[in-house]
């Protein structure tokens, strides 16, 4: 079994660089050839290509999600290890990614445990978010997923740390790049198990990530993330009566509004922190009746 590894880089070079090193230092006589999709990045500094590193560079900023059909387009091997610009490997991967996919064939995916800074753990992936985890909002919905309350029955892996079989990508056609970055590890797992698949972790495969993603205000951040939620739902069938939906969370940003206009005044931040949340939600409000869509 031949093992090829994907590294998606955005304007985040030094750390690429690290990731190919540390790839090459702990599994460079097992591994095919890693593939770095820079997408269209401003680095200066470019790392040394081989017969065993290649660097395709976009010839425009494609997004991470096409940046990764576009690199497994360029890797034949069985099995791809997918790591973000901002993760790597903290031991030798191969002989464990092979034993999995070796012993179930019907393996599609396969997350490891993250390492973020700071000592951070957690496993790469999570439960499939629901409609009412959306509707009650990301802080409240997080909350009542942590007490068990409106989980999803599916567990879903996060792409910036995992193992892919090629068989499996190809078969549901790669990543669906109607989404923005955001979900579309979601949405992939999804798919994977529903075309009987097999998606699993294994916490013994230990890889650091230093996460927080790329460089964007509060209100572009709050947008992206419920374009591609709801996005997600509606996919997956899990939004049955959208009007009433599009009415709850117009209410729930109207009130966030109405709340963020008087934390302005009685409890005062930095006047940009406070009035990029009021303009996240203020487009938020005004789209949520064209799926969130920006103006």
């Amino acid at each position: 079994m031949n093992i090829g590894v994907l590294i998606t880089n955005y304007q985040a070079w030094p750390m690429t660089e690290r990731g190919i090193r540390e790839v090459l230092r702990w599994s460079g006589d097992s591994i095919s050839k890693i593939v770095v999709v820079d997408d269209a990045s401003d680095a200066s500094k470019k790392f040394p290509e081989s017969d065993q590193v290649v660097i395709f560079r976009n010839p425009e900023n494609l997004g991470y999600v096409r940046s990764v059909n576009v690199g497994m387009r360029l890797i034949s091997d069985d099995v791809v290890l997918f790591f973000d610009c901002d993760a790597y490997p903290l031991m030798d991967l191969v002989p464990a990614v092979i034993r999995h996919f070796e012993n179930e064939p019907q393996l599609g995916a396969l997350g490891f445990f993250e390492v973020g800074s700071g000592g951070k753990t957690r496993i790469a992936g999570d439960c499939e978010p629901t409609l009412m985890n959306f509707l009650l909002g990301q802080a409240l919905g997080d909350w009542f997923a942590r007490h068990g309350w409106f989980v999803g029955k599916h567990f879903v892996l996060h792409s910036c740390c995992m193992a892919v079989r090629r068989k499996a990508f190809e078969q549901i056609g790669g990543f669906d790049e109607a989404f923005d970055f955001l979900d579309a590890d979601t949405d992939f797992s999804l798919r994977l198990q529903d075309a009987g698949w097999l998606v699993k972790t294994d916490a013994s495969l230990k890889c650091f990530h230093q996460g927080s993603g790329s460089p964007q205000t509060t209100a572009r951040r709050v947008m992206r993330f419920h374009r591609n939620r709801w996005l997600l739902l509606k996919k997956h069938g899990k939004v049955q009566a959208p009007s009433l939906c599009r009415f709850i969370l117009k209410l729930r940003h109207l009130c966030e509004l109405t709340l963020l206009f008087f934390a302005k005044w009685f409890r005062p931040r930095p006047a940009t922190q406070i009035q990029d949340k009021i303009a996240g939600r203020s487009q938020l409000l005004r789209s949520v009746a064209r799926d969130y869509r920006a103006d």
